[in-house]
């Protein structure tokens, strides 16, 4: 690898890296979400049947 393209490619996996870690925050993100959802819903039915 040249110098001239080793720092293009440094920052392309940054940039990549930093993409990944957006993304698996936004499915933590979501997977807590609906997690959430999914209790309410069961104390709403257990209240309403109960």
């Amino acid at each position: 690898m040249t110098p001239e393209n080793r720092k293009p490619r440094a920052i392309a996996i940054a940039v990549t890296r930093r993409q990944d870690e957006e993304r698996n925050t936004l499915r933590a993100l979501l997977i807590s979400s609906l997690f959430a959802a999914s209790m309410l819903a069961t104390l709403a039915t257990s209240y309403l049947l109960g």
